[in-house]
């Protein structure tokens, strides 16, 4: 049996010029989903660049980061 292909969200970062793609859990079904478990930005100074101006999603961990894939930053976020 094929597993769910998962949603391609991609996101744009005003503040540091980043393009994004999330890579979220199956449970994240599309982006209005993703948007609606956005409960602040990720501005913790301690953690890498990469990550600052990310969504933080209510029940998730992330962001994380978890490489590059061509001109965007892979941002993961786990259940």
């Amino acid at each position: 049996m094929l597993s769910p292909i998962k949603p391609i969200i991609e996101g744009y970062n005003e503040s540091t010029g980043m393009k994004a793609i999330f890579d979220v859990p199956n449970s994240i079904t599309d982006a209005d989903h993703f948007q609606s478990l956005i409960i602040g930005i990720n501005e913790n100074p301690r953690q890498r660049e990469e990550l600052q101006g990310w969504p933080i999603l209510k029940g998730y961990s992330g962001p994380m980061f978890n490489g590059f894939r061509g001109p965007y930053v892979v941002i993961r976020y786990e259940a």
